[in-house]
């Protein structure tokens, strides 16, 4: 395992989009209160179970599967997770999909509570594709 106490990943939730306009303005405006909570933010605290030949210069064929173990604050509650993440490396970037799993209850978060709905899941998931690179700025 890999300790990692220097990144914060943050996602600010106004841009984020789905299917239906209505579905969003209720998740931004009831939901998550995206005025005043805007961001999520994840502090990863360890890497879990990253295959011996990756590396920046790895040069494996195929994608990496390991863990990403952080922080995840959502709505002022912070709560650990542990993320999935599928990634390759191509041309000194690192693109891949990180994904996650928790409840309502894990953010203090009530569960949305609509006439024309039956029910809503208790378990959450959510899914970050994503591209790194080095930044080569000064």
């Amino acid at each position: 395992m890999i300790h990692f106490t220097q990144s914060t990943f943050t996602v600010g939730l106004a841009s984020l989009k789905s299917d239906s306009d209505r579905r969003d303005g209720y998740v931004n405006n009831r939901v998550m209160d995206v005025t005043q909570f805007p961001a999520v933010t994840l502090s990863p605290t360890a890497f879990r179970n990253i295959p011996a030949q990756a590396g920046v210069s790895a040069t494996t064929a195929g994608p990496l599967t390991f863990e990403v173990v952080g922080n995840l604050t959502v709505r002022g509650v912070t709560h650990p997770t542990t993320w999935l993440v599928t990634a390759s490396q191509s041309n000194g970037a690192v693109t891949g999909t990180a994904k996650t799993k928790f409840t309502f209850a894990d953010f203090a978060i009530t569960p949305p509570r609509v006439p024309i709905l039956l029910s809503v899941a208790d378990t959450i998931g959510l899914e970050y594709d994503f591209t790194l690179s080095r930044d080569t700025g000064h």
